[in-house]
């Protein structure tokens, strides 16, 4: 065999898979968003999420706005494990992934008429004049998850509401592109009776934003 042969051609290696890791968090989002710059624009590219079973709201946001801002659609593969396929797709972010992505196999279309006590599903905020309609209501389920959810005082509440409404501002603001916000209610095990609540947006060619809001120890 000559060197030649002994190395992946220059095609075999753009077009070579990003695999995902089994916790998808801000830490593993930045090492994703790295491996993508790596890569031509136009090269092929396969997000490969089949290990994942867990993602923050701010990851599952950071692959939306990873498929926007490519130039041509790249693949998608799903989380094998049945559980984590169904949680993305109750959280809609498939709703949005098939839009941006090739997807690859059948993933599971989950709707409902009433809004969840424990997540604010993925949202998209326009760059345009809708945007105002849509930031009213992630204002008000954010600060229902806050209050009930996390058990915040409605004062202290209303402050970190104004902060994400601010980064929803910004992030639909810039360059023509939208952005996606969403968050859950979460409970620590390691910590009985302590809640929280996870919020995460991004955008193409944004710079993404991550919130972990604790509410009070309650016995």
């Amino acid at each position: 065999m000559n060197e030649s042969d002994s190395h992946p051609k220059p095609d075999e290696r753009a077009s070579a898979a990003i695999i995902l890791p089994p916790t998808l968090d801000d830490r593993s989002v930045e090492q994703m968003q790295l491996a993508i710059a790596k890569r031509s624009p136009q090269a092929p590219l396969v997000m490969n999420a089949r290990h994942c079973v867990f993602a923050t709201p701010y990851a599952l946001a950071a692959l939306l706005a990873a498929g926007e801002e490519r130039g041509a659609k790249a693949t998608f593969i799903p989380p094998a494990d049945a559980d984590t396929t169904a949680y993305w797709a109750r959280a809609q972010f498939f709703r949005y992934a098939e839009e941006l992505y090739h997807v690859r196999g059948r993933v599971p279309h989950v709707r409902w008429t009433s809004e969840s006590d424990v997540l604010l599903e993925m949202t998209r905020i326009p760059s345009d004049d809708t945007a105002g309609a849509i930031l009213e209501r992630v204002q008000r389920r954010v600060l229902d998850l806050l209050v009930r959810g996390a058990r915040l005082e409605a004062g202290a509440a209303a402050e970190h509401v104004e902060a994400v409404a601010v980064a929803c501002r910004t992030l639909g603001a810039g360059g023509g592109n939208c952005g996606w916000v969403m968050a859950q209610v979460v409970h620590y095990r390691k910590q009985a009776g302590l809640r929280g609540v996870l919020i995460g947006m991004a955008g193409a060619g944004a710079k993404g934003t991550s919130w972990k809001i604790e509410g009070p120890l309650m016995p």
